[in-house]
């Protein structure tokens, strides 16, 4: 079984779109200029339903990670390792290790970029791995 696919609802479209791109693009508030994700029809700060996407490099830090040894979801190859990123001139977001690094080990602070994997017909998932420069 492969793993579950994200959503594909129609507000978060732009996201999928630029991941088929290898570009990650998130919703920025026209009023307050918050930058979000996971993206919502208002903003959580201004309550702005006035919102565009803005495409960002995706470079960014790891602040904390978790690695699951137990199975909860069918399709995840065990250990799975999750990475909370905070990413630079955004918001924080949950990642994965691109396929070539899912075995390393991560560390808090450590600098991580965006690769796009295919995970299924016409669905690209960012993944991360270690910035050029931070192995």
């Amino acid at each position: 079984m492969t793993q579950p696919l994200p959503s594909q609802a129609e507000l978060g479209k732009p996201f999928w779109q630029g991941a088929l791109n290898d570009k990650l693009h998130i919703q920025e508030c026209r009023s307050c200029g918050l930058r979000r994700y996971p993206d919502a029809p208002v903003c959580a700060q201004c309550k702005s339903a006035d919102s565009h996407w803005v495409e960002i490099s995706g470079l960014g830090t790891i602040t904390a990670w978790c690695r699951f040894h137990r199975k909860y979801f069918e399709g995840f190859t065990l250990p799975h390792t999750v990475l909370l990123i905070k990413l630079d001139g955004g918001p924080q977001l949950f990642g994965n290790w691109a396929s070539p690094f899912s075995g390393m080990q991560p560390a808090v602070g450590m600098q991580v970029e965006p690769v796009f994997e295919w995970i299924a017909d016409n669905v690209k998932m960012p993944r991360f791995r270690p910035a050029q420069g931070n192995k």
